[in-house]
């Protein structure tokens, strides 16, 4: 990972839960350089935003690396998403990653 200031993972971790949609976004599209345990923190709640569009980034953002529940939720995600888009891609995502 290349975040590893653990201010800066404490930061980023708090901002995934902030109103602004554009915020968790980022964090989302971040996490990649998160160490794995601050990923799976962001990506657990990230990945059941009420957000479309932070859902669809944290899907993108979920690796092998993540751990199983965090990619178990892609699964789920690819099984009761109500957007078809994000049904379909949660479906390639967790086909990747599993």
């Amino acid at each position: 990972s290349r975040i590893d200031d653990p201010a800066a993972r404490d930061a980023l971790a708090e901002a995934a839960g902030k109103p602004r949609m554009e915020v968790r976004v980022a964090v989302a599209t971040a996490s990649s350089n998160m160490p794995a345990e601050t990923s799976d923190q962001v990506l657990a709640s990230l990945l059941a935003d009420d957000h479309s569009a932070v859902r669809k980034w944290a899907i993108n953002a979920v690796s092998e690396r993540n751990s199983a529940a965090v990619r178990e939720q892609v699964t789920a995600l690819a099984a009761n998403e109500p957007d078809d888009r994000l049904r379909s891609l949660a479906d390639e995502k967790a086909r990747a990653v599993s």
